[in-house]
């Protein structure tokens, strides 16, 4: 059995950009809500110590902006996919710091 969300409100991520957008001034974008397109690279699943799926990867376009996930979606290299999430300039998972950051849900991957 799988869990998916979803986004029931369309007007949450109206903006939508490309990663090499973001990544040209990403202090302007920290704690907003945004939708991305680009092609997934770096498919890397994880499991915390505690047990807990995650996933992160790449989304490119001229650039790369790294998303995180909880859970494993599922993801293939080469996919070209839009992701609505929250970008952040800086993420700790555990001992790792990931920067410049989307972080979504799975049913906020198409």
């Amino acid at each position: 059995m799988a869990l998916v969300l979803f986004t029931t409100n369309p007007g949450a991520f109206a903006q939508s950009f490309d990663p090499a957008q973001i990544l040209r001034h990403p202090q302007s974008y920290d704690g907003k809500r945004l939708t991305v397109s680009g092609t997934i690279r770096h498919v890397f699943a994880q499991t915390t110590r505690q047990g807990k799926d995650y996933t992160t990867f790449d989304l490119c376009d001229d650039a790369c902006l790294k998303v995180f996930v909880w859970g494993h979606p599922g993801l293939r290299e080469n996919q070209r996919q839009t992701v609505s999430g929250k970008f952040v300039i800086m993420k700790h998972v555990e001992a790792q710091t990931l920067a410049n950051v989307l972080e979504t849900q799975q049913g906020s991957i198409r």
